[in-house]
């Protein structure tokens, strides 16, 4: 918001300087004016937009020399990874879900979805529901985290030790495709 309003102001002052210019007869000056905004607003688009490619490519050169970047290409046999916590579960003062997914991207795993439900129950049997009557304040979680074999087994020793109370599966499936196309893609 401040960014938007700090350029609303700025071109207000520029209208505004331009328009006593003209009113004090300054042509040249007024004109001037113009151009040398138009200049540096189109010079300081260009440099933020060069700047921003840089970082990304050095981002991406970085995850790729980490070894936690190979085109991220996935297709053929891998592993899911489901996560049954509940929504009030916390580790280190975060919910335990956050953690979870902040700790796969740590390991340069394809990527963790987090769903929410509406109603379940675990291992004391309580009902925990979305309805109106009966508010929850700890909705069932699923994290789902799919990747090749050799990604996932090096976290599951981790997640066993974050995940207190809840159950971890991990079963076999076929990834048909799964592809991120860095740069050519938009990024």
């Amino acid at each position: 918001m401040v960014g938007v309003l700090g350029g609303f102001t700025t071109f207000s002052a520029f209208g505004y300087e331009t328009i006593q210019m003209l009113r004090h007869g300054d042509l040249r000056f007024a004109a001037l004016n113009i151009a040398a905004n138009v200049a540096l607003g189109m010079g300081a688009v260009a440099a933020g937009w060069m700047a921003t490619r840089a970082l990304h490519r050095d981002c991406i050169d970085g995850l790729k020399a980490s070894g936690r970047h190979d085109g991220m290409k996935i297709e053929g046999e891998g592993q899911l990874l489901r996560i049954f916590i509940g929504e009030s579960d916390m580790w280190e003062g975060r919910p335990l879900y956050e953690a979870i997914v902040r700790k796969a991207r740590e390991h340069g795993l394809a990527g963790a979805t987090v769903l929410r439900g509406l109603e379940g129950f675990g291992a004391h049997s309580r009902i925990h529901t979305a309805s109106i009557l009966r508010l929850s304040e700890d909705l069932p979680i699923v994290i789902e985290i799919a990747d090749k074999p050799e990604r996932i087994q090096p976290i599951l020793p981790l997640l066993d030790g974050m995940v207190v109370e809840g159950m971890m599966t991990l079963e076999k499936v076929h990834i048909i495709a799964y592809r991120h196309g860095g740069e050519e893609a938009g990024g």
